[in-house]
């Protein structure tokens, strides 16, 4: 039987989750790709005399497979890692990595998608037992891992705990919801494209760790998209990591104007626009971008 033979449940309230109005289309076809080829039972195989052992959720897989699967051209092995990556901040899946395959597992799939009475016992154990087995092996370069058969799986009952364990990190709910704002209005600025790159995630939840507001960075996005003053045609802000260093920049700017280096101590506001005769202002005209694009550049 081919292991893209049976079925999975999917609820309609996904519409409606947070996780999935986070995605846009292309990365939307990657999330129900990888619904679609995990493994719904628990397969063991032997391989240099160790034996293996993929449980219900899991799929040993590449990225090229994963774009493959998507069976959409505008799919890239970007657009795949980024959705990975994503998936995985939000707690949806675990993905671990050696030199040829990756190990994903999504997170209470057997819970949602199998017998949940006998799930809710084994599926901490098992799949703390997989991920020490890849571990234990993951420098094995000619690992030939094979993805199997997917059988149809049944039983719909309620539980109210797992339920309440499903809806992930609600104490990140805000910080989430932030990361989404931010993610639209850099994407909005820059004018083109639909995705950000894996750098460019990591340097938003850099600065949400950090404990920069989402004010800070919407205005640090701005400040750098309305500042930025191209040398020719195809000169562009290519890299979020460019407002990044604006906005922390924006910061100890800040941070001087409040220790008293305002020249006209008149004005308390450190939020608004700067003027040209700003010293502080100048120089960061003269010295930053030149620096910033000059690393944007080399990357």
């Amino acid at each position: 039987m081919s292991s893209i033979e049976g079925w999975i449940k999917l609820y309609r309230k996904i519409l409606l989750s947070d996780l999935y109005r986070s995605l846009n289309a292309k990365q939307k076809i990657v999330f129900f790709t990888l619904l679609l080829m995990v493994n719904h039972q628990s397969r063991r195989w032997e391989y240099q005399g160790e034996i293996y052992r993929l449980q219900p959720g899991q799929v040993v897989t590449s990225l090229a497979k994963i774009r493959a699967m998507s069976a959409d051209c505008e799919v890239s092995i970007q657009t795949v890692r980024t959705t990975l990556l994503k998936l995985e901040k939000w707690g949806f899946l675990t993905n671990q990595s050696t030199k040829k395959n990756r190990l994903i597992t999504l997170v209470n799939w057997e819970f949602y998608q199998g017998d949940r009475e006998e799930s809710t016992k084994k599926l901490t154990n098992n799949q703390q037992s997989t991920n020490k087995e890849l571990a234990n092996h993951q420098q094995s370069d000619n690992k030939e891992l094979i993805t199997n058969k997917n059988e149809e799986n049944v039983k719909n009952d309620k539980n109210e705990e797992n339920e309440k364990n499903r809806h992930l990190c609600s104490s990140t709910h805000s910080k989430q919801t932030w990361f989404e704002r931010i993610e639209q209005h850099y994407l909005k600025r820059r004018g083109k494209g639909m995705d950000l790159t894996t750098k460019d995630i990591q340097a938003i939840h850099s600065l949400l760790n950090e404990g920069f507001t989402l004010n800070d960075v919407i205005e640090g996005i701005d400040y750098a998209f309305n500042r930025f003053q191209p040398k020719h045609k195809k000169d562009e802000i290519q890299s979020f990591r460019y407002c990044e260093k604006v906005i922390h920049d924006l910061a100890a700017k800040r941070d001087w104007k409040t220790r008293g280096g305002l020249r006209n101590e008149e004005d308390p506001s450190i939020d608004s626009a700067y003027g040209k005769n700003d010293p502080i202002e100048v120089d960061f005209q003269n010295s930053y971008y030149a620096g910033v694009i000059a690393d944007e550049c080399l990357e």
